[in-house]
């Protein structure tokens, strides 16, 4: 069975570049293969979230003196939940966000949205065709029983329209420890006073103090519940 009787595959074959030094094709089903052969056993999701990000990329190569450039488009299959679908209602936002990376930057993702309530809903309906719904409105309703808040309010309610994660150079093997969220807000005042209340909220509840420090003027607290991104966003965080 020939590979271009793949309709997606075919997509991506022609929208490679024709005057390039070489081009590079990524199928998402077979990636995972490859990709448990280089990453940490502490990405236990790591197959299912490769296998449904998409179907294929296509990337042109350039060399440069001194790099390589890739250049290309990543083709989702329409009838399948495939997670990068979620971003065709989306209209394009421009990339600012490499304007506040720190200089020892390694690596990073970007992300941009113009409508947040209809990401994330088009999220659940994904959740819902696949049947794994459940195991969120179950974690959302243990949250707000438990500290007694809108975790979705307090998490969600002052996200803007781009955000992204960046990995800064480790000084260990532990990436985690070196790995940040960046989000843009509506209101840095919403922002605040919404975290703030949800770092005191679980903090009571556990009978502790909300953890605050300062550094090089700016202060920080810690939000005392892990993987909550993770819950309302995806595991792609």
């Amino acid at each position: 069975k020939s590979l271009t009787t793949d309709a997606t595959f075919s997509k991506a074959f022609n929208s490679a570049g024709k005057n390039v030094e070489a081009n590079v094709y990524l199928n998402y089903q077979s990636l995972p293969f490859y990709v448990r052969r280089i990453l940490k056993s502490t990405l236990p999701n790591s197959k299912e979230l490769t296998a449904d990000f998409a179907s294929w990329t296509e990337l042109d190569v350039l060399l440069k003196d001194n790099g390589l450039t890739f250049n290309g488009f990543t083709h989702t299959n329409d009838t399948l939940n495939q997670y990068l679908n979620l971003f065709l209602d989306q209209k394009p936002r421009e990339i600012e966000f490499p304007e506040q990376l720190p200089a020892n930057t390694s690596s990073f993702v970007f992300y941009g949205i113009e409508d947040l309530i209809s990401f994330v809903a088009d999220y659940r309906n994904m959740l819902s065709a696949k049947g794994t719904i459940t195991q969120l409105e179950a974690t959302i309703d243990s949250i707000g029983k438990t500290y007694e808040i809108d975790i979705e309010q307090n998490i969600l309610g002052w996200i803007g329209k781009s955000y992204g994660l960046f990995i800064t150079e480790p000084k260990s093997t532990a990436f985690a420890e070196q790995s940040y969220w960046m989000f843009e807000t509506h209101s840095d005042q919403l922002a605040s006073k919404l975290l703030g209340d949800l770092g005191t909220a679980i903090a009571q509840k556990k009978g502790q103090e909300m953890v605050e420090s300062e550094f090089n003027g700016v202060k920080i607290k810690q939000l005392q519940l892990d993987n909550i991104v993770v819950q309302l966003l995806g595991d792609g965080y």
